[in-house]
């Protein structure tokens, strides 16, 4: 442009001011002069002839015509189809330069033509050249630069369209935009463009026509328009936004499992102050995200474990981070947890620390199994070598175990596996590329099918759920696994399923083992009992899984005061109150389902159901919860019912759904062996009960005391120990054998 601005300033036809030679009137005025002379001489030269003066006057008119029309023929015609011709030329983009040389008003014309006809060749010039400009950087951006008309057909397209669609400009011109839109969205398209606006940020997914590969591209456009305002079409650009939606999709998946994740995840600045508090969080230390914003992390720590925390965030910094770190943390109600920390640190684009990223796992449940097992085995552990090589293999089991990530893997709608991380590799045994695409059931136990579609009735029902489970390994052994179960969300609600899956065998078993050691009854986690017109067995076998760690609740229609296991009560009735149920089996059972944790003792009187339901529905509730707590592993259920309220065929129909309590045989009488157990449970926290104690924990006299103590002393399970005044009672090595020895022959039987 900067060369163009130079002709028009160098070169103005309305500067030019050329002076004729011989001007065309006085050309015109001369020759019609000269050939007046000419006829009159002729005229005169022939006077004497006798003629008419009529011809004579048409032969001199005639000369002067036919003179003039010579002149014209050559100095006025013949350029005028010169500079005709020079105009063809420029009209079809030729040059053309017209030299006259006759010196009059034709010769400045044709100045005048050249001049006009090099301006239009400099413009031309100069168009080509941004035309080649705005198309070099149409061909060079990444984006697909187009134009479609009214009837939506594409009439321009760079070279881009083959990355997008897989077709040549040459191809897509003629096609119409929606060839290359997915069916669902045309609509949107449509309407966008009928409104005859300027857009941009359209969203839409195109399909590339080659391939059948599917991607997301974004387009904006503007209108234009000819001269009298008719609308002509769009000129658009399309951007492939495939990979940053794929992006925003895992971000939202791996947000959501973060969102829902049982651990702590917090991020921290340099100066350990809260950044973010996810719902882990706030389940496991009871803060919500808003009191915790900003805080010092210290909030969480015991004063005297401060150091050991500094330390940690030191060698952080050092290594880039710190795995494996058991803390102990406080929650907002005072409770005292224990905690695996992993410590990671952040840097900014510029590689700079910018803060910490803490993900915190409560293992205090696992610590205390893991004690209870160093407690129940440390004393067998020096024994034998054979004994000691156990516990280190234990202790590398635990190890492994403390060390382990979760395994998360992913299902569609349809129950086929989308996603399967390491972790699930090593827990389940099958790689990655064999599960992806399979059924959900190749790691379930066959009674277990319906596990998942009763998860989807929980989650469509608004619940995120955790629960025990079993599942199968390649070799087809049973892992015991904790599962939480979440929602993946997508544009038209849950697309698929995630789960965390936690191995929780050897918590399972030192459960399994405590409850065999001290419980009285034989019952198992995950079963059904049903005891007949016995309120007081109920409450008594409710109060040996209370000892033992379990969640007491009781649904009757008995006084409150008469219940005396300690356990929540829900007392059934019609009106609205505190604890009050209304005996609805869906209301009941809803309630069941929400109850915290899985270590729950549930003990349902069903006479009142019965008499406001029927039987049917009694006995459809009855089988609906025996296939809850199995699935789940939610605790244990212990019915109570008056078997006079039911037919024999009835009361048979609500036994074959239901086990039956057995009481464990021992060969010490029952008040003696209670004394024994009692001793033993103490010992086992590290307490020695006087002999006052058990005088007042049973309701005995002195002599009483004496006498049955005297019983186990004399056979050998306890001995009684001094301190001071007080006597003290401590289990024997052959004590502890005999409750061991008990569980382990109550186990072989059942």
């Amino acid at each position: 442009m900067k060369g163009g601005k130079e002709i028009f300033q160098t070169v103005n036809p309305l500067e030019i001011r050329k002076r004729y030679v011989f001007p065309m009137f006085l050309k015109i005025v001369t020759i019609s002069l000269f050939f007046s002379l000419l006829s009159l001489s002729l005229y005169i030269a022939t006077f004497y002839t006798p003629r008419s003066f009529t011809f004579e006057l048409l032969i001199y008119i005639g000369i002067i015509l036919f003179g003039t029309s010579l002149f014209a023929a050559g100095s006025i015609v013949e350029p005028i189809e010169r500079l005709k011709e020079g105009f063809e030329k420029i009209a079809r983009g030729e040059e053309v330069f017209v030299e006259l040389k006759s010196g009059d008003e034709l010769e400045s014309l044709a100045d005048s033509f050249n001049q006009m006809a090099y301006e239009i060749k400099t413009q031309r010039e100069v168009i080509k050249k941004s035309e080649e400009k705005y198309r070099a950087l149409i061909e060079d951006i990444n984006d697909w630069v187009f134009e479609i008309n009214e009837s939506l057909e594409i009439t321009f397209s760079s070279s881009r369209s083959f990355e997008l669609v897989g077709l040549s400009p040459e191809d897509v011109i003629g096609m119409s935009i929606l060839d290359f839109v997915e069916v669902e969205e045309q609509e949107h398209v449509i309407e966008t463009l009928r409104a005859k606006m300027p857009f941009s940020g359209m969203d839409i997914q195109f399909k590339n026509i080659v391939d059948g590969r599917d991607l997301f591209v974004e387009i904006s456009g503007r209108p234009f328009f000819d001269e009298n305002g008719r609308f002509l079409g769009y000129r658009c650009v399309a951007r492939d936004i495939t990979i940053r939606k794929r992006a925003e999709e895992e971000a939202a998946y791996l947000a959501s499992i973060l969102d829902h994740t049982i651990d702590a995840v917090v991020s921290l600045d340099l100066d350990t102050k809260i950044v973010s508090w996810n719902r882990g969080a706030e389940m496991m230390f009871g803060y919500t995200a808003e009191e915790m914003v900003g805080k010092p992390l210290s909030i969480l720590i015991p004063p005297e474990r401060e150091k050991v925390c500094a330390q940690n965030f030191r060698k952080a910094i050092q290594d880039g981070f710190v795995r494996d770190i058991e803390a102990i943390r406080i929650s907002k109600d005072g409770r005292t947890m224990v905690v695996d920390q992993t410590l990671t640190v952040i840097h900014d684009s510029e590689g700079d620390i910018a803060g910490f990223v803490a993900i915190m796992r409560d293992i205090t449940d696992r610590k205390r199994a893991e004690e209870a097992l160093r407690l129940a085995y440390s004393e067998l552990e020096r024994k034998t070598e054979e004994l000691i090589n156990s516990k280190k293999e234990l202790e590398y089991l635990a190890n492994i175990v403390e060390n382990s990530n979760d395994a998360i893997y992913s299902i569609d709608l349809s129950n086929r596996i989308t996603s399967w991380n390491k972790t699930a590799e090593r827990l389940f045994g099958w790689k990655k590329e064999e599960v992806i695409g399979k059924s959900i059931d190749l790691i379930l136990p066959e009674e277990l099918y319906d596990e998942i579609k009763m998860v989807k009735d929980r989650i469509g029902s608004g619940e995120n759920i955790t629960y025990e489970t079993r599942r199968l390994n390649k070799e087809g052994e049973i892992v015991f696994v904790e599962i939480t179960a979440i929602p993946v969300y997508g544009e038209n609600g849950i697309s698929r399923l995630s789960f965390i899956a936690r191995d929780i065998s050897t918590r399972l078993k030192a459960e399994k083992e405590m409850i065999r050691e001290i419980t009285r009854y034989n019952v198992e986690k995950g079963k059904i009992y049903l005891i007949e017109q016995s309120p007081d067995l109920c409450e008594e076998v409710i109060s040996d899984l209370v000892r033992c760690g379990f969640s007491g609740y009781v649904f009757t229609r008995e006084d409150g005061e008469k219940i005396k296991c300690n356990a929540k009560l829900y007392y059934f009735s019609e009106r609205a109150g505190k604890n009050n149920v209304y005996p609805d089996p869906e209301k009941i059972k809803e309630i069941i389902l929400k109850l915290p944790g899985w270590n729950n003792a549930v003990m349902i009187d069903l006479d009142y159901i019965l008499l406001k339901n029927g039987f049917k529905s009694l006995l459809d509730f009855v089988q609906e919860l025996r296939d809850i707590f199995y699935i789940f592993n939610k605790g244990v259920v212990i019915f109570n019912i008056d078997p006079a309220l039911l037919s024999e065929k009835e009361i048979r129909l609500l036994r074959k759904e239901c086990n039956l309590i057995e009481q464990k045989t021992f060969d010490l009488s029952p008040e003696v062996y209670e004394i024994a157990r009692y001793v033993y449970l103490e010992n086992r926290v590290g307490r020695k009960p006087s002999m006052k104690e058990i005088m007042d924990k049973f309701g005995i006299s002195r002599n009483t005391a004496k006498k049955r103590i005297a019983q186990l002393v004399y056979k050998g399970l306890i001995v009684v120990g001094k301190m001071g005044r007080v006597k003290y009672l401590e289990l024997t090595e052959k004590g502890r054998d005999y409750f061991i020895h008990q569980s382990r022959r109550v186990e072989s039987i059942t």
